[in-house]
């Protein structure tokens, strides 16, 4: 684990040392927890320990998922045309509606130059409402193009992304059960930046949670994570979700 502020810190000084000599430090790892971490650092001069100190750190957040990484996920409009094309060619069942969907989205990405963010979900089927979802998608995230140094353009690129994906983890729950929406938006779209040291021209991972969806409404939520494992944001939305012609079977 990536080690943050020091907790705790024992000390010891075994014998005097001189300023004329070097001295060499031994760090020496004694436990690599989840949320915890310990070192021993000895100094060493002359070939004997003259100083000794334990350090304790604390990582204060919760783990980053484990899922397959980003270079063996397919791209998302690249995954989708493979879909399309095996469900012309009958190895993919997908309904009408599903079907329209896709090529839309996919019409939508020819009139684009080039999309802001390549996106590569772990699951593309789930992510696709194709097959069941878990109420929890994952999907790789990173600018299309190299960004400057500029720590607020990856600030911007990040807040701007986060609200891609936050609707969809809820409404693909219950279109993969036959439900049709004909109406879906953003009521409202919270984000908290934990940190400004990150840079979103790098593979980040989107982890998205709905907990509950009812009377057209839904709740979901969203942690940013670093290749590192480290939590750039939180977010949390609420979106509204309507349909005249169907109901969810979920």
């Amino acid at each position: 684990m990536k080690l943050t502020e020091p907790i705790n810190c024992a000390k010891r000084r075994d014998s005097i040392t001189t300023i004329k000599q070097p001295i060499d430090y031994v760090v020496r790892t004694l436990r690599d927890g989840r949320s915890f971490c310990s070192r021993t650092v000895d100094a060493i001069q002359n070939g004997g320990t003259v100083f000794t100190c334990q350090i304790s750190f604390h990582l204060h957040q919760i783990e980053m998922p484990s899922v397959v990484g980003p270079e063996e996920c397919p791209e998302l409009f690249e995954g989708t045309r493979r879909i399309l094309k095996d469900a012309d060619e009958g190895r993919y069942v997908i309904d009408s509606y599903r079907r329209e969907r896709l090529h839309d989205r996919l019409i939508e990405r020819d009139k684009m130059e080039e999309p802001l963010f390549e996106m590569r979900p772990t699951n593309l089927e789930e992510f696709l409402a194709i097959k069941p979802s878990t109420k929890k998608s994952f999907v790789w995230v990173r600018s299309s193009q190299k960004l400057s140094d500029d720590p607020r353009i990856h600030r911007m690129m990040a807040v701007y992304n986060t609200d891609s994906t936050l609707a969809g983890v809820a409404l693909k729950a219950h279109q993969s059960h036959g439900f049709v929406p004909s109406q879906v938006l953003s009521l409202d779209h919270c984000m908290w930046l934990h940190r400004n040291d990150f840079r979103a021209d790098e593979w980040m991972l989107y982890e998205n949670s709905t907990a509950i969806a009812a009377s057209g409404r839904a709740f979901t939520e969203g942690h940013l994570w670093d290749r590192d494992g480290r939590l750039i944001c939180s977010t949390a939305q609420e979106c509204l979700i309507r349909s005249k012609i169907s109901k969810s079977n979920l």
